[in-house]
């Protein structure tokens, strides 16, 4: 088993200080079976699994005719984290055998393990890895922290392994490709999402011939409005079995959550919501 790991922010595959193991797991995946095997990364970044196939009868001197005659396929589960502190820690799924390095999909999932989901004329680059809060900021990105909390009466509780997703506001005509960025929060609700400034809107047409010719602002006054939405449902997170960390599918199907705007009054007995969240993002 090999499998691709993709950072989203510097678009590049990551193999580099994160500690991987793979496990067999059951059909119905209650009970992990066999012993952990270590994962080690390959010089194209790939992180590999070695001894994980309890195949039997497999040809000793043509292994190319294994994939002629699949063996049944089988689970295992994989755990993730990031000796460098990059990265959340995140566990999930696989079957096997795979013939490439797996990338996120499969037909035993409900959703791929990447947001956006690519579409399927795309060239799927790899199981996303999702920032941390201790997170070094590459140079000439935007950063988003938010500390995010679960409302239940008057007790807040941290929305652990929130997903949100950001998308650019503008009344201007779209740009080729859609804004949309997304982050998860950690155990204790912090996020920190990584994302490239969104596209920088054209200057307005004058309204009559009078009108002095439109004026693009310096990069440095730019105002960019951002839609937020939040998907979080503490009960939709399950675990795998002896997994620290809930299953990453699960996270990454969340359902939309209302997010909390303000208290009708100081009593603090009537919170005001909405789906949807606007904010505004300057340069710099």
């Amino acid at each position: 088993l090999g499998i691709r790991f993709w950072d989203s922010v510097l678009s590049r595959s990551v193999g580099d200080g994160l500690v991987a193991t793979a496990q067999r797991l059951s059909n119905d995946r209650t009970r992990r079976l066999g012993h952990p095997i270590h994962g080690f990364s390959t010089p194209s970044s790939v992180i590999a699994f070695k001894g994980l196939s309890e195949a039997e009868n497999l040809p000793a001197d043509t292994p190319s005719e294994l994939w002629d005659t699949l063996p049944p396929p089988q689970l295992a589960v994989v755990d993730v984290h990031d000796a460098q502190g990059r990265y959340l820690p995140m566990s999930f799924v696989v079957e096997l055998p795979q013939r490439r390095a797996w990338r996120g999909r499969g037909a035993w999932q409900t959703t791929p393990l990447m947001r956006p989901i690519p579409l399927d004329s795309d060239d799927d680059q790899g199981v996303m890895l999702w920032s941390s809060a201790t997170r070094e900021i590459p140079s000439s990105f935007a950063v988003i922290r938010a500390q995010i909390v679960h409302q239940d009466g008057t007790i807040s509780t941290p929305a652990s392994y929130a997903l949100v997703e950001v998308n650019q506001h503008s009344d201007f005509a779209p740009p080729d490709t859609t804004f949309n960025q997304f982050g998860i929060a950690d155990q204790q609700g912090n996020l920190t999402l990584i994302l490239p400034y969104p596209p920088v809107p054209p200057p307005e047409i004058p309204s009559s011939p009078s009108d002095p010719d439109p004026v693009s602002l310096p990069l440095d006054a730019q105002m960019y409005t951002l839609d937020f939405t939040i998907r979080y449902d503490a009960t939709h997170q399950t675990r795998l079995p002896d997994s620290l960390v809930p299953n990453l599918e699960q996270i990454l199907t969340q359902p939309i959550s209302q997010i909390g705007t303000h208290w009708d009054s100081p009593a603090l007995n009537n919170l005001n919501t909405t789906a949807m969240l606007r904010t505004t993002l300057q340069f710099g």
